[in-house]
């Protein structure tokens, strides 16, 4: 559905991917399910995240309706700026142009711009959404497409968003294509891919396949009622991690946050690869308010950028919305730090390295 041709551009809302349609099955307060049920900010992510990457270099377009002041408007901007997706706020055509509420937005997409033209998003773990396996049980019932597809591959990617590291979601046919899909995400940077799913189809295995033998790790889960118990499920994410990291090493970027409940803070980051020498990471703090009408969240504190493997001798760092720059610190083993001052809804940040990055 969400596929680009050149004629076309995906579309979708904020609010679409967090909306009862897509949630019914969690509603009733008295079930378990309820208690057990995924954060709200995880299927959001996640579904704006399968309108980027299955628009191969398209951005779909995101439509922010009924935003009522100029913190609303510029926070679900960033949001998708930094999903990298184009941001289309909703102009009441009486009041265009609505200085008050969209001059602030404006203005800083004038100056992420220069950082974010001709980007594209940073590979290192990629989780399988399969509509094809999800499809087969489309006509039994929604608790077969969530015991069978969804609970597993909204774990994946939870597990993957709530540890800050560069994700991104592939589709079924990314994955098989043609004779040289597997090789395709391995050169995209992809070196672990997350095949929530049992039965593939002969092409798709022949991506996993090609994708192994360029060097990828593949990791393959399997349905069970351990993914509806939020406790079971976290777990069984915690122990994915580590085999991951085992496996496969450090990301080359990700975000830590040095507070209290680290993995449950509500904080995404994605990161934008310009070239091989510069990136611009984009922070956002928990972005429920903006359509769900919470408290504005409070301020983060102790984030802190960490680079692991860089092979370049100097990196330099910008905060690009303060204008001011940042202290890339380095441990003399190609790991590098730096510290991020306190910020309240987003933080953009940019780094160069002086030779190549990785």
């Amino acid at each position: 559905l969400f596929r680009s041709t050149e004629s076309t551009v995906a579309k979708t809302e904020f609010e679409i991917p967090g909306s009862k349609v897509c949630t019914s099955l969690f509603k009733d307060k008295k079930k378990a399910l309820y208690r057990d049920r995924f954060d709200l900010d995880i299927l959001l992510s996640l579904g704006y995240s399968i309108s980027r990457d299955a628009a191969t270099g398209r951005p779909p377009h995101i439509w922010l309706p009924h935003l009522t002041n100029s913190s609303q408007a510029t926070t679900a901007a960033f949001v998708h700026l930094a999903y990298g997706n184009v941001a289309n706020p909703d102009h009441s055509e009486g009041r265009i142009p609505d200085h008050k509420l969209y001059d602030y937005t404006y203005e800083m997409a004038g100056l992420l711009n220069p950082f974010l033209s001709e980007t594209r998003p940073l590979r290192w773990a990629g989780v399988l959404f399969s509509e094809e396996a999800r499809n087969r049980y489309f006509h039994v019932s929604d608790l077969a497409e969530w015991e069978n597809v969804l609970f597993p591959t909204v774990s994946a990617w939870e597990m993957l968003i709530r540890r800050r590291v560069p994700a991104g979601v592939i589709t079924d046919w990314q994955l098989s294509i043609n004779e040289t899909s597997g090789s395709a995400l391995y050169d995209e940077g992809y070196r672990a891919v997350i095949v929530p799913i049992a039965n593939l189809t002969v092409s798709q295995e022949r991506g996993i396949a090609q994708f192994e033998k360029n060097g990828g790790r593949v990791y393959r889960l399997h349905a069970g009622k351990v993914w509806e118990n939020s406790d079971a499920r976290r777990s069984q994410e915690e122990a994915l991690w580590l085999q991951i990291a085992k496996e496969v090493g450090n990301p080359p970027v990700r975000i830590s946050i040095n507070t209290g409940a680290n993995s449950t803070l509500r904080v995404h980051a994605s990161v934008l690869k310009s070239n091989e020498s510069a990136y611009t990471i984009l922070i956002t703090n928990d972005f429920l308010w903006v359509y769900y009408r919470y408290s504005i969240p409070g301020e983060v504190s102790g984030a802190v950028v960490e680079l692991s493997g860089v092979r370049a001798h100097s990196v330099s760092a910008t905060d690009v919305l303060g204008h001011g720059f940042l202290k890339p610190e380095s441990s003399g083993d190609g790991t590098w730090t730096i510290v991020l001052p306190p910020f309240a809804q987003y933080f953009a940040a940019s780094f160069v390295c002086s030779e190549g990055c990785w």
